[in-house]
């Protein structure tokens, strides 16, 4: 019994560790970022932030965000679950990771970014759809690689 215990235990814990990271590049103005890069292996914590608005444009996911803050800078980054569910399309769990780099300020902010998604696809061909779970955001997203 102790032994199927800490089978589970150790299996969840190597589980949490595996995530897709995107690296954030920030190349538009304080009014919207375009966020774009590389998806490697990672596990990571996030701020609070709320989900305001999300929506798939093309190769992007645009969302809408608000949360506290107004005295230091934000960073934010979309990472995404290797794992990919068996259903027709498939589904992939993503979120966005929020570093309020320790903001007591309680300003409201609203910020709007965009995602390039296409390493969150599922085979990278033509037409294919996946739907991506993004976490805080009740809808899932169809994404087809165009």
């Amino acid at each position: 019994m102790k032994f199927i215990l800490i089978l589970i235990c150790s299996s969840l814990f190597v589980a949490c560790k595996c995530h897709k990271k995107i690296v954030e590049q920030n190349n538009m103005n304080n009014e919207e970022a375009l966020l774009i890069g590389k998806v490697e292996m990672h596990s990571d914590s996030s701020d609070v932030i709320k989900i305001e608005d999300a929506k798939i444009v093309g190769n992007k996911l645009e969302i809408k965000v608000s949360y506290g803050g107004g005295c230091e800078n934000h960073s934010f980054e979309l990472i995404g679950s290797p794992n990919i569910s068996k259903s027709l399309p498939p589904i992939r769990s993503i979120q966005l990771i929020h570093r309020a780099n320790k903001d007591a300020c309680k300003a409201l902010i609203i910020k709007e970014m965009a995602f390039d998604i296409s390493a969150f696809t599922y085979k990278k061909e033509s037409g294919d759809a996946i739907y991506l779970q993004l976490d805080g955001w009740d809808a899932k997203l169809l994404y087809t690689y165009p």
